[in-house]
């Protein structure tokens, strides 16, 4: 099935569901092992509040025989699934159906929370209630856009970067380690000496001196020494170099025991294997991206670098399902959420009920953008203008994140080059408005 035709399919049935009555309506609660569906019409007329069935294909296909009874019987011309996603027990369910030619649709969690409450005034969670709460909300047309992994241009990249992500995760982890049970311990004082816990000095040190009264057993000479073949010797570093030789002089750390030395050498050891597996990942993402022509378009805006560039695809994917680019920024969650009550009007503010992983490659992007020339200009004539704060600062990032998403949205739908001199004069013509966030 063609994803731009399916796409267009979707719209076409979102905005007939409250209109048209020939649509049968199966909402599925999803878990592990059973499901629960209930089948109704657009008109809300049940046929089974409750119909359970087991989550391989013959389950799925007793379902379908039961619901093309019910065509048949009362005449019934168009069909529409929808589920709450579940972790990952969904996909599988939902590539089942797509694969047989089913229009497949998902709810948002937090419109099933908040709907589950006017269903019948009472908060109850159960299976049957929640298959009744799906399909009440695909009746009322509030549904979204079921995105399958066959569908995606870059089918392989998303679960690359979720991996990615979750490694990510796994580093920081041991970094804390590096500096809350290893330092905190031995070295205290060396904190505050470096920003990034896992630069090579520091893993350098970890190596060969994780405590401080290791380094007090070492002549300056042959600490630095070590120290020097981490990279470039500038004067910075070695003032570094001693300050943290000196440091280690009067320092408060503990004695050095086994236990400490294991730990050590177990978190270097992590250390290094999870740099080798970001190394792979990364190799794969740029495999699998380096072939699209819209993945060389984006490279080319600032601040748009291979992992970013990586990310806004595999979220994005096909940039013809997207009417304008504000959908895209509502998508990143970078929408603004304000209240109105009278004369009383709320800060606005980002909604961030988006895709925090999109909303994390373009605040990379953004970083990116203010080193390039043009844009860090741009950047400051607007802080000039606006007042140069914190809070200032922050707004106006907000406002650039959202402009990138408008320029890689007009970059990828009309195939053309990035031209800076295009930002330059809408800049000009076109001052940046700033509303102000809470």
């Amino acid at each position: 099935m063609d994803s731009v035709s399916y796409i267009e399919r979707f719209r076409q049935t979102k905005n007939q569901l409250r209109k048209n009555h020939n649509f049968l309506l199966v909402g599925i609660d999803v878990s592990k092992n059973l499901h629960v569906a209930c089948i109704m019409s657009a008109s809300k007329d049940i046929y089974h509040k409750k119909f359970r069935f087991s989550n391989h294909s013959e389950g799925i296909s007793s379902m379908l025989s039961t619901i093309d009874v019910i065509k048949q019987k009362d005449n019934y011309t168009g069909l529409v699934f929808a589920l709450e996603p579940t972790g990952n027990y969904h996909k599988p369910l939902a590539n089942y159906l797509y694969n047989r030619g089913h229009l497949v649709c998902y709810v948002s969690s937090v419109a099933a929370k908040e709907n589950r409450k006017t269903i019948d005034g009472r908060w109850r969670k159960n299976d049957p209630d929640d298959a009744y709460n799906v399909a009440d909300l695909l009746s009322q047309g509030k549904i979204l856009f079921y995105d399958l992994e066959h569908q995606k241009q870059f089918k392989q990249l998303k679960p690359l970067i979720i991996l990615r992500k979750k490694l990510q995760k796994r580093l920081c982890s041991i970094k804390a380690k590096i500096r809350n049970n290893v330092f905190a311990q031995c070295f205290p004082e060396i904190d505050s000496l470096y920003n990034q816990i896992d630069t090579p000095e520091v893993i350098e040190i970890l190596k060969n001196f994780p405590a401080a009264e290791q380094i007090r057993n070492t002549s300056f000479q042959e600490f630095y020494a070590k120290l020097a073949k981490t990279g470039r010797i500038t004067t910075q570093k070695k003032q570094r170099i001693y300050n943290v030789w000196h440091k280690a002089a009067n320092s408060i750390g503990c004695s050095f025991n086994a236990a400490m030395e294991l730990e050590s050498k177990f978190i270097l050891q992590d250390l290094e294997l999870i740099k080798l597996q970001l190394e792979k990942i990364d190799g794969e993402i740029n495999h699998a991206s380096n072939t699209s022509e819209d993945y060389k378009l984006l490279l080319q805006i600032p601040g748009f670098g291979p992992i970013y560039t990586s990310i806004f695809l595999a979220i994005v994917k096909d940039i013809k399902k997207f009417n304008h680019s504000d959908q895209i920024v509502k998508l990143a969650g970078l929408d603004l959420e304000y209240s109105q009550s009278g004369k009383y009007h709320s800060k606005s503010r980002s909604s961030k009920k988006g895709n925090a992983l999109l909303r994390y490659a373009l605040c990379g992007a953004v970083n990116g953008a203010l080193k390039h020339n043009d844009f860090k200009v741009l950047f400051e004539e607007q802080l000039q203008r606006k007042g140069d704060n914190k809070d200032t600062r922050r707004i106006l990032k907000v406002k650039l994140a959202v402009k990138m998403i408008r320029i890689a949205y007009a970059v990828l739908s009309k195939k053309e080059p990035f031209d800076i001199e295009k930002i330059k004069l809408n800049s000009v013509k076109e001052p940046v408005s700033i509303e102000r966030e809470g």
